[in-house]
């Protein structure tokens, strides 16, 4: 049974116990009362019965007509009280006494009646007949007897009235004192099993609960019922349930985790070892592009200088023909000079640190775009450029992004007569995405693939100058930006090339 509805009980028991015990109180200061009333009228009846004697008396001594007044007073009075007393006494033998006193009272007011007529008929005559006088002895004589009977019957009444009250006093007593003793019972066995059932339980509580406390996940508490302990008891197992898988979840991640940085650690000091050769291939890169740079050009410069040395000292027995074959190889040196330099650049710029610091692009390519109208006069080209937010990047390494856009777009934009290009950026899918966009011969999107390959070229030499390395370049530098690059076009429509950077850290 829950606690909850073990109090209700109690509490119930102690309110009836109450009510009960109020109950027998009420009926027994109710008898007791009754009892004192009855008492008192027994006395009224034993007290008027005593003066009633005391007025007959007197009334016979004197014939006073004031005590004879007084005498049927009382006798109306006392008929009064034998009917109040035949109403409220119920014991057979109070009903007994009370019938006698009723008979007498009744045979006592006949007898005085008769000797009041007697007394008006002495009055009125002018004689004392001695037959009247016999007759009035006579009537005094049962009257006396009457007053005795009645005063023995009325002191019996009221010695009956006080034993009844007297008995009644005892029961209540007795009675209260076997409730109180009812409910001192009632609430020591009911504290005494609520007190044994909760101990009980809450020490069962108590060791479940330092068990689990010490670690021992397996242990459950157990209690049956459906009481609250029942309940919390339930929760604890529950728990001591969940802190079982809990724990065995924590040991496997554990386990796992502990494998996983066994794997870390040995990727760790293979990224180590790695990040030492790649810094060696480095250097070596370093070694192998200065020897490129200087074994290359070395035979490069030669073959320049004697094919112009040839074409000074001999180029006027040399035909036509001759001398145009030994340009044709200076021109070839010279392109073969621009590839050197530029695979040295990307290879440089492949290997940079990149140090990004806060960029303002208005600023960078206005300089770029500068340089580019410098080494390109008498062009008719513009550049229209929208307020660019700032960006996050390597300035040098961004400057190079945009000079090779910008000198593109300059590039193949030659055959217009007035060259319109556009710097501008804008958000889309909370990204920030720049682009460079011209009116010029654009491209056919079926070789995109080529697009920012090495040495990938959509034009030919004779079209537009150039080596192939300036959008391979773009690619590389914003992909080590963490950026994306991609293009647009088409032919004789003009292009658009868009890349993404960091947002400025600021």
């Amino acid at each position: 049974m829950q606690i909850k509805k073990r109090l209700q009980i109690n509490v119930v028991v102690s309110v009836l116990t109450v009510l009960l015990i109020g109950l027998v109180l009420f009926l027994s200061l109710y008898r007791i009362n009754k009892a004192n009333n009855l008492a008192k009228i027994a006395g009224d009846i034993t007290l008027i019965s005593f003066e009633r004697v005391t007025l007959r008396t007197d009334y016979l001594r004197t014939g006073n007509e004031r005590s004879k007044e007084q005498l049927i007073a009382k006798q109306e009075q006392l008929s009064g009280l034998l009917k109040i007393a035949a109403d409220n006494f119920t014991r057979p033998k109070d009903k007994n006494i009370i019938g006698e006193l009723i008979k007498n009272h009744e045979v006592n007011v006949k007898i005085v009646q008769n000797i009041m007529k007697n007394r008006d008929r002495k009055t009125s005559a002018t004689h004392t007949d001695l037959l009247e006088i016999e007759t009035e002895d006579r009537l005094e004589s049962q009257l006396n007897m009457k007053n005795y009977e009645t005063v023995i019957h009325s002191r019996k009444l009221l010695e009956s009235s006080r034993e009844a009250r007297k008995s009644t006093i005892r029961i209540a007593g007795a009675g209260i004192l076997a409730m109180l003793l009812l409910i001192c019972a009632v609430i020591v066995i009911n504290s005494w099993t609520m007190g044994r059932a909760i101990t009980d339980r809450v020490q069962r509580l108590r060791q479940g609960a330092e068990t689990i406390g010490d670690g021992d996940l397996d242990h459950r508490i157990d209690i049956k019922g459906n009481d609250e302990f029942a309940r919390l008891s339930a929760a604890f197992d529950t728990m001591a349930s969940k802190l079982q898988e809990t724990y065995n979840t924590l040991k496997r991640e554990i386990t796992e985790r502990k494998l996983v940085e066994d794997q870390l650690l040995k990727q760790s000091m293979q990224l180590q070892e790695n990040t030492a050769q790649l810094k060696a291939a480095n250097r070596e890169m370093e070694s192998f592009s200065y020897s490129v740079s200087h074994d290359l050009r070395a035979p490069l410069r030669a073959i320049d200088g004697y094919s112009q040395m040839i074409l000074k000292k001999q180029g006027d027995r040399l035909d036509e023909d001759t001398r145009r074959q030994f340009q044709v190889i200076r021109d070839n040196v010279d392109k073969m000079g621009k590839l050197i330099d530029d695979l040295l650049t990307f290879s440089r710029f492949g290997r940079q640190e990149v140090a990004k610091t806060d960029l303002e692009l208005d600023e960078l390519i206005r300089e770029v775009w500068g340089e580019l109208v410098t080494i390109n006069p008498g062009r008719a080209m513009s550049l229209k450029m929208e307020q660019m937010p700032a960006a996050c990047g390597d300035k040098t390494l961004i400057r190079q992004v945009y000079s090779n856009l910008l000198g593109n777009a300059v590039k193949f934009t030659n055959t217009r007569e007035s060259a319109i290009i556009e710097a501008g950026s804008y958000m889309e899918d909370n990204e920030q995405v720049y682009f460079v966009r011209d009116n010029g011969i654009g491209f056919d999107m079926k070789f995109y693939n080529k697009l920012f390959g090495v040495f990938q070229r959509l034009h030919s030499d004779a079209e537009y100058e150039g080596t192939g390395i300036g959008l391979a370049l773009v690619h590389r530098i914003i992909t080590r930006h963490g950026g994306r690059v991609w293009a647009g076009g088409k032919v004789d429509k003009g292009a658009t090339f868009f890349f993404t950077l960091p947002a400025s850290q600021g």
